[in-house]
């Protein structure tokens, strides 16, 4: 599980391969673990929705937990 509750089957969904794509993203209700950020004004820092539903994009941060939004970068899904 990562910082703001979610784990690696909140975007990687057996009903879509494994795997997570815009076109998937637009299916899900507002209400999805995967838009937290938006959902939880505390966690607003660790996602950028915009890029998350048009792009496919996650925000990921790359050095530790305790300092979330300060040190990120833009992932895309492979493929």
């Amino acid at each position: 599980m990562d910082d703001h509750g979610r784990t690696c089957s909140t975007a990687h969904r057996q009903d879509n391969n494994h795997t997570i794509d815009p076109k998937h993203i637009a299916r899900l209700p507002n209400n999805d673990p995967l838009f937290i950020a938006e959902t939880n004004p505390e966690l607003a820092a660790l996602e950028q929705p915009l890029l998350l539903r048009q792009f496919c994009l996650l925000l990921a941060n790359i050095d530790a937990f305790d300092k979330p939004g300060e040190t990120t970068h833009l992932r895309s899904r492979p493929g």
